[in-house]
């Protein structure tokens, strides 16, 4: 499994995603110069499109998010807006303008949820105050039209008595803006309905030198399917970084984890958080020996070789993967949080993926072979032997990592795949299998002596 550091994360393959730092102004009295990050994306050597990108700031919280064709962050570097400025008890909500990059004007929402007086200011990037609005506002939603002056970059703050909030806004108009001077217009203001709450574009996002900044850019394939990367970083000057991004979306506020001193990706599915690649923690067991109730958690690895298990994974006997109980949807040896799926979820799992069959089709409980394509869908778009590569459509990726027989011999590496279910008893457990060449999944009850790989699932 490739290693990833702080500093930058590799982790899909395939699509290649080109973000190019251009310019950010970095908000903060520290920050002396001013940056910008675009984003572009690559597939297959072909630039295409991208859907959005989600910027989080890992080191205080907060987020944001770019549509096109904004697709350029601004950080701000302001002498005269300090970081106390930023604190908030959410007694309001400002969404980021619209449209943003713009030109002449732009427009900016503010949610109240009682009467407010409200101070409204315009900041260019020297932190010099451009224009000022202050008024008694009711509860409701209320819109602004914003024009700008000469310059391409300014901020601007809401605030009251319990909160202020800054949002950035760039002109691409700037230098042939006909006008030099800012102006605020109070437009329209509508009541909302009782429970109402508007959903935020920008979480108070705030950026200051050294901080931690993760960026994951969602795009579509030229087959349709949902992709994305991301990468981490502490952003200090102009950076060109480069994903390999494949089909799939990483679980909204855990795109990896890191478990037993290795890196996991995580894949959403309907409603059901993956990881992305097979478990491996354990000692290493030669394959002819049983694994046993030892407080030791061992593995076995194809062909007994420690880099096999490095590459797709490590494989387990159903006794040792349950901690020797019998209990449904138990932990296991997955991570705190996290669990090994009950044979009810895999056929969910199976219903999502599949374009014939929804989920709660009869057809997930029966035996055998199942399904349409559901195998085509789930299998790795690499590794399986000759011209039975799948789809990967959802970023499942299950390799043909293989088995271990019931003798201790290893089998099928690069032909098919076999994972765990929770669902068991003394007699056997349920299983799913992958072939090479089918694009249906095999469900059966098997010996639970076998040596089949693990995928967990968040709790």
């Amino acid at each position: 499994m490739e290693c990833i550091n702080k500093h930058k994360i590799k982790i899909m393959k395939n699509i290649t995603l080109t973000i190019l730092l251009s310019s950010i102004v970095i908000i903060g009295v520290y920050s002396q110069s001013s940056l910008e990050l675009t984003f572009t994306a690559k597939y297959n050597g072909q630039h295409m499109p991208i859907d959005s990108i989600l910027i989080e700031n890992i080191t205080r919280g907060g987020d944001t998010a770019l549509y096109p064709p904004d697709t350029v962050l601004i950080l701000a570097n302001t002498t005269n807006i300090h970081q106390d400025e930023f604190y908030s008890d959410n007694s309001f909500t400002i969404s980021q303008n619209y449209p943003n990059p713009f030109s002449g004007k732009t427009s900016v929402d503010l949610y109240l949820p009682e009467k407010l007086l409200i101070q409204m200011n315009i900041y260019d990037v020297t932190g010099r105050e451009c224009e000022s609005f202050t008024k008694l506002l009711m509860a409701g939603k209320h819109k602004f039209t914003v024009y700008p002056g000469s310059d391409r970059i300014y901020l601007l703050t809401v605030s009251c008595e319990k909160q202020r909030s800054t949002i950035k806004l760039l002109n691409t108009g700037g230098a042939f803006s006909t006008s030099s001077r800012c102006n605020i217009i109070h437009t329209t203001h509508e009541n909302l309905s009782e429970g109402t709450h508007p959903v935020k574009s920008i979480n108070n996002f705030v950026f200051f030198p050294g901080d931690q900044l993760r960026y994951i850019g969602f795009s579509k394939t030229t087959l349709g399917f949902m992709a994305s990367n991301l990468i981490e970083d502490i952003p200090v000057s102009s950076v060109l970084y480069e994903f390999n991004v494949t089909e799939g979306i990483p679980c909204p506020g855990t795109p990896y984890i890191y478990f037993e001193s290795q890196y996991y990706n995580t894949v959403l599915i309907g409603d059901q958080c993956w990881l992305k690649e097979y478990l491996n923690v354990g000692s290493i067991l030669v394959g002819t020996m049983n694994m046993t109730d030892n407080g030791v958690l061992e593995k076995y690895c194809y062909d007994d070789d420690t880099l096999a298990c490095n590459y797709w994974g490590a494989y387990y006997q159903w006794d040792e993967i349950m901690r020797y109980t019998l209990i449904n949807g138990t932990q296991g040896i997955c991570p705190y949080g996290w669990h090994i799926p009950t044979d009810e979820e895999l056929k969910e799992l199976e219903g999502y993926v599949d374009s014939e069959f929804p989920i709660g089709d009869p057809e997930w409980e029966e035996f055998g072979l199942r399904g349409y394509d559901v195998g085509l869908n789930l299998k790795s778009k690499s590794g399986w032997n000759l011209i039975y590569n799948g789809l990967d459509k959802y970023g499942f990726t299950a390799y043909p990592s293989g088995y271990r027989g019931y003798y201790g011999n290893f089998k099928d590496w690069s032909l098919g795949a076999g994972y765990w279910s929770s669902t068991g008893d003394i007699a056997g457990a349920f299983a799913r299998i992958l072939q090479e060449d089918s694009s249906k999944q095999k469900r059966n009850g098997y010996d639970k002596h076998l040596g089949f790989s693990v995928k967990c699932l968040k709790d």
